[in-house]
This record gives structure tokens, sequence and C-alpha cells, in this order.
């Protein structure tokens, strides 16, 4: 998505969520890119958010080293897990709104 849209829906997902799996930023083409399972974003109805599908390729550099203006901006944890769909699509809408999130109460 959107590198702007992007960072506040993963801060958004940081606040309400915590941690939140594997995200990967281009910041020369200004994107970011969110690890969920496959299928996810086929219904959904975004403007400039995409999902790869079969077929697709995506630069991943190895974590803790950026490759051209990629990288990782939360490495995965190496248990394979992906971001949950329904959070994110949550925290888009949140953060398509442009209002800053409050911080999630303790306990």
């Amino acid at each position: 998505m959107p590198a702007e849209l992007g960072s506040r829906t993963y801060e958004v997902l940081r606040l309400y969520v915590g941690p939140v799996g594997p995200v990967l930023g281009d910041f020369s083409a200004s994107r970011i890119g969110f690890f969920v399972p496959p299928g996810t974003a086929t219904g959904w109805m975004a403007t400039g958010v995409r999902g790869a599908g079969r077929g697709s390729w995506v630069v991943v550099p190895y974590p803790g080293r950026a490759a051209g203006g990629v990288r990782w901006i939360c490495p995965p944890d190496g248990s394979g897990t992906l971001i949950d769909p329904v959070a994110l699509e949550l925290a888009m809408h949140e953060a398509a709104t442009g209002h800053e999130p409050a911080p999630r109460q303790g306990g």
C-alpha cells in the first residue's frame, strides 16, 4: 500500500494489536507491504492497495540489512506467523480516517 497509509496502518496495529508480524518497506517506491495469508486482499476495495498473488515476486532482504530501498520495518520472527487480515483491514480503515489513534488501555 502507499507508504503514508502503510505507516499509519502499522502504527495503529502496534497500538491496538501489539506484535504486528512481518512488514516490509520499499522506500524507493514509497510502498509498505504487510505479509498476510494468501488471498487476503481478494475482496478488499481500497485505493492503492494491492495484493501479490501467484506468479508475483517480492524483494526480501536479509533481516537487519537493507537491499536498495527495501528494508524490514518489522522483520519476521522465524515462526511463520503472518499478520491477522481482520486486524489489518480494521487498522487500514482507522488509518485512512487520518485521526491519531488513541493508545490502548492497559490490562
